[in-house]
Formats: C-alpha cells, structure tokens, sequence
C-alpha cells in the first residue's frame, strides 16, 4: 500500500504530467495539467493493493484487518476520484486531493496496527 501512496502522490503525478507537456511541445492551460495529472493518478494500479488487503481482511486479527481495509478503502477512494472527471476537472482535482490526504493516516493506522500484532506474537 505504501507503494502505492508513493506512485499516486498528486506531486509527483503533477511533475510527471507538466514534463510530459512540456516534452510535448504544446501550451497547456491549469486545466491540461490537471487532467493529466488526473489520469496518471487513476492509471496507477490498485490490483495489488485489492489482493494483499483481501489476505490481511480474512487471516488478520481483528485490528490489523479493520486498519487494512480502512487503508484500502482510502487507496480506492483516491483511485476512484482521479478517473471520475465527469463533475469537470476542477471539482475532479479538489476531490482528488481531498481524498489523497486519507491515505497516509490510514496507512499509518494498518502499520502501526500490523507493528503491535507482530511485536506482540514475537
């Protein structure tokens, strides 16, 4: 999930995204930018993030797994929001960062949680 955060940060998808632009050649107004930025969030996979969430939801302890499926509620919420442009590309951003500010607390809870457990068991 963590590197998932890391490959959908809105930052580094903007940096991406103006650099595409710019290698382009074209002008791009705030609203090209955002739409890119948009669909480079939305093409980061979440196959993996499902699969491994799914693992700790059945086998983890209650903690760990309702921290798990927070994190990855957050993670699909993120996802979600950068491809659903249909409410204009600027609500679409505003949405996106909202929900991208989710994601690290909730990792953070999962691994904190996933932490306890172990250190407890060990």
């Amino acid at each position: 999930m963590h590197v998932y955060e890391r490959e959908a940060e809105v930052g580094a998808c903007e940096k991406l995204a103006r650099a595409e632009l710019q290698a382009a050649g074209v002008s791009y107004t705030p609203e090209d930018l955002n739409r890119r930025t948009l669909e480079l969030v939305a093409d980061v996979p979440i196959k993996e993030v499902l699969a491994r969430a799914a693992v700790v939801e059945l086998e983890g302890p209650e903690p760990v797994s309702d921290a798990g499926t927070e994190a990855m509620v957050a993670v699909c919420d993120v996802h979600y929001s950068a491809a659903a442009t249909r409410t204009g590309i600027d609500a679409a951003m505003r949405n996106l960062l909202s929900e991208h500010d989710k994601v690290y607390p909730a990792l953070k809870k999962f691994t904190e949680a996933a932490s306890a457990e172990l250190n407890r068991a060990g």
